[in-house]
């Protein structure tokens, strides 16, 4: 008997051939080149410390793919430039180059500058 199943694969364009990318604020080398644990505030709320993750990486928000950079990683969450606004509270996936998805859900957005938007995802629980 067949399995009945309303699940799809999805495969991602390439970074390359995404219309809509991210546009980072200052110089992409100086952007991609951070690693480590991010600086903390003193007046940080934040649970857990954040390190940062500046890679590439194809969102998929609302059936559109976008080309994204991620900037940092935490526990619990990650930080992304995205190039339009992502609304609070919607699932959405990320894909990275090596073909790993994580899906995760929009916390909050902060308008940066033209296709760069400062965003805040928290990991989806399976």
């Amino acid at each position: 008997m067949l399995d009945l199943s309303d699940q799809c694969q999805v495969t991602p364009p390439a970074w390359s051939e995404i219309e809509y990318r991210a546009r980072v604020p200052g110089a992409v080398d100086e952007f991609l080149n951070k690693q480590g644990p991010m600086p903390v505030a003193p007046e940080s709320r934040r649970g857990y410390h954040r390190m940062y993750m500046r890679t590439s990486a194809v969102l998929r928000y609302q059936g559109e793919f976008y080309a994204i950079y991620m900037c940092d990683l935490s526990r619990t969450g990650a930080g992304l430039l995205s190039p339009v606004q992502l609304l609070p509270c919607k699932l959405v996936e990320v894909w990275f180059a090596d073909d790993r998805m994580l899906r995760v859900t929009t916390k909050n957005c902060l308008r940066i500058d033209e296709n760069c938007y400062r965003c805040g995802v928290l990991f989806a629980g399976e």
